[in-house]
């Protein structure tokens, strides 16, 4: 049986070998910036820019936005959820609602996806141009600005000249403005009251794009943790 601890005088070679290990991966996860245990794959992609286009018919937001305003958002999502697409040019990702989260703030109110509304996120890899987007349905605002119907936010990615992505994988995903040609939110809602006419239409240009940690970064934790344990096997 092994010894319950590992004292300077009492210390099993195994405890040594493990002890080392341990030292090792913690020196990893120092260099990537991580801190232990970090074998979660949760991605945050936090995001800010400007509006464009604001269309409130019904004066749902009372003028608090206009085109010109500035807004904030934050995505939360799981790097490792399969693609449901065999197509290998356009993979289609939806991330379980404990592990998708999208919010936008902006003149005072906050638009937020209600959990277990409906959420995916596509990676188009075609050849011919490449492009990511964000789809998140059933919206909650707050402050409240009466029943919400239809609807949803989105973020859209795109790069004509097809060199932002190499494949269709969400770990392969750039979150960096400079990656792609064009980046931009969109929000809208129908407010439930019968009239089709109250609803607000959102789109802006994203100014800032930022992923922490960067896609990919716990398959590589993960791969590391297999090495160490190959070799502890080994000697």
């Amino acid at each position: 049986m092994l010894p319950a601890a590992c004292s300077p005088t009492n210390c099993h070679p195994l405890h040594r070998r493990i002890a080392r290990h341990a030292r090792a991966l913690a020196a990893a996860l120092g260099l990537l910036g991580l801190s232990a245990p970090a074998f979660a794959t949760s991605v945050t992609v936090t995001m800010t820019g400007v509006w464009t286009f604001v269309d409130d018919t019904g004066s749902v937001l009372g003028g608090a936005i206009t085109p010109g305003s500035a807004f904030s958002a934050t995505l939360v999502y799981d790097d490792a959820t399969l693609d449901s697409n065999p197509d290998p040019a356009y993979g289609n990702y939806a991330v379980a609602p404990t592990q998708f989260g999208f919010t936008v703030t902006s003149g005072g109110f906050t638009f937020s996806q209600v959990f277990g509304g409906f959420n995916t996120i596509d990676v188009l890899d075609p050849g011919t141009g490449d492009g990511v987007s964000t789809y998140a349905e059933d919206l909650a605002v707050s402050p409240p600005v009466g029943p919400i119907g239809f609807s949803w936010a989105a973020v859209s990615l795109d790069d004509p000249s097809g060199t932002a992505l190499s494949s269709d994988a969400l770990t392969g995903v750039p979150w960096t403005l400079s990656s792609w040609a064009s980046a931009g939110v969109t929000v809208f809602a129908d407010i439930d009251d019968g009239n089709p006419l109250t609803t607000f239409d959102l789109e802006g240009d994203i100014t800032s794009l930022t992923a922490t940690p960067e896609p990919g970064t716990s398959t590589l934790v993960l791969a590391g943790l297999a090495l160490l344990a190959s070799r502890a096997r080994r000697r």
